[in-house]
């Protein structure tokens, strides 16, 4: 079944806000996954309640969101390989995730 492309436009910038914030929510979870298993369940707090990080708080940090980056890159492009080529007859496949990753960039430059 085959849809316009204005109702396909619809569905993106309604579900938009959702994939947005289920992305924020992985994140957040897998952050305070593997703080946790970093500092053996010890919390610290900083001055006036905010809690300091330490070096290897901030590498798992950054390690889990080059792996959502990633996962999202690669997801991306398969969507946009085998969905959106097939609804939409002017878009091409992409040939690497790089083209995803522009897109991306280009889309929160636009929308943000």
């Amino acid at each position: 079944m085959l849809y316009s492309e204005k109702y396909l436009l619809y569905l993106a910038k309604n579900n938009k806000n959702k994939i947005y914030q289920s992305n924020i929510m992985l994140r957040e979870t897998l952050q305070t996954a593997i703080t946790e298993a970093l500092t053996n369940g010890n919390t610290r707090e900083g001055m006036n309640g905010v809690s300091s990080w330490n070096g290897s708080e901030a590498l798992a940090a950054f390690i889990v969101m080059i792996i959502i980056i990633l996962f999202i890159l690669i997801i991306g492009k398969f969507l946009w390989n085998v969905v959106l080529c097939r609804l939409l007859t002017i878009a091409k496949p992409a040939e690497s995730i790089w083209q995803i990753l522009g897109l991306a960039i280009l889309l929160n430059l636009l929308y943000a």
